[in-house]
């Protein structure tokens, strides 16, 4: 199956989004990355997991806040091994 984004499955079709939660492994960067039309659109709530090798929570929050700014964020639980945040929250108010 080909892959798409976030943007081209709902963004292009104008269909609302209002949570948006993930667990791909490291690959969310990239997701958000193919999403912040969306997210700048809808805002939906977000639930992101930060604790996959080369995966830094701060990256993620800045590239949703250039996006739209007055989102809020709260980074939840610790990974055991690594020490890493396990879950980014963010919403906007």
């Amino acid at each position: 199956m080909p892959l798409s984004t976030i943007d081209k499955l709902f963004y292009e079709n104008g269909i609302e989004i209002n949570y948006l939660k993930d667990d791909l492994e490291g690959n969310e960067l990239k997701m958000i990355r193919g999403a912040t039309k969306t997210i700048q659109k809808y805002r939906p709530k977000l639930a992101i997991t930060t604790y996959h090798d080369n995966q830094d929570y701060r990256e993620l929050v800045d590239i949703i806040k250039s996006a739209v700014p007055s989102y809020k964020f709260k980074v939840k639980g610790i990974e055991e091994i690594t020490g890493k945040p396990m879950m980014l929250h963010m919403w906007w108010s």
